[in-house]
């Protein structure tokens, strides 16, 4: 694998991230539900509303968390004062292209010397907040075909993380083997409350053992909560 710095070891990125881009919504969820599936949940950095189980919230304060305008010498407070894509805000932070666009990606990877990364998604963290199964199955269908669209750019060194709709554990079974066969090795699950039920409780069991071909794994990280 070819990249721009000297090394004599193989560096696999385990948790990087993509920013899941307005086409999420817009291109893969089906004409149909598309409209109704947005108020369950829609959110991206090029808005400042979070659309969430049929609520409007501002969300102005979320974009200064993406991972595609998120460089440690920069203030979150200082990010969030602008705009995402307006000049002001394009001419002091800018965007971080390989966050929506592999190409990119595979350019940053280079310079940094990281032959291959795991995926996983930014905004889609919040799919364990969504109430609806119906409308968390769409969402992760067309967050899962997107992700893997993305790493047809160079499928040897991108690699995706699905996400599953445990709001129904048929659901997630349904959509684990689904992926599966599409060539996933990974899907995130959220330790915390889908719809009051944490995904170690006995009924989500068939899910575990859905995944039982050889090289799956199941990453599990944080849930984001609030600052005490």
């Amino acid at each position: 694998m070819a990249t721009s710095a000297r090394k004599e070891f193989p560096v696999f990125d385990c948790d990087s991230h993509v920013v899941e881009p307005p086409s999420v919504w817009d291109e893969y969820v089906p004409a149909k539900s598309r409209a109704w599936v947005k108020t369950q949940f829609c959110f991206h950095t090029d808005s400042d509303l979070l659309f969430i189980n049929g609520r409007v919230v501002p969300a102005a304060r979320e974009r200064s968390n993406a991972a595609e305008v998120g460089w440690a010498r920069w203030d979150k407070k200082e990010v969030g004062k602008l705009t995402p894509g307006t000049d002001a805000w394009q001419g002091k932070f800018g965007r971080l292209l390989g966050c929506r666009d592999p190409e990119a990606r595979l350019r940053d990877m280079d310079a940094l010397g990281t032959d291959q990364v795991m995926l996983f998604p930014t905004w889609f963290v919040r799919l364990a907040l969504v109430k609806s199964a119906e409308a968390a199955t769409v969402l992760a269908r067309a967050y899962n075909d997107w992700v893997l669209d993305y790493c047809a750019a160079d499928r040897t060194r991108l690699f995706p993380c699905a996400v599953l709709p445990l709001q129904s554990v048929e659901a997630s079974i349904a959509e684990l083997r689904r992926v599966a066969k599409l060539g996933f090795k990974a899907a995130a699950v959220r330790p915390c409350f889908w719809n009051g039920r944490y995904p170690t409780l006995p009924e989500f069991d068939p899910c575990g053992a859905s995944s039982r071909p050889p090289a799956w794994c199941w990453p599990c990280t944080r849930f984001p909560r609030a600052r005490r």
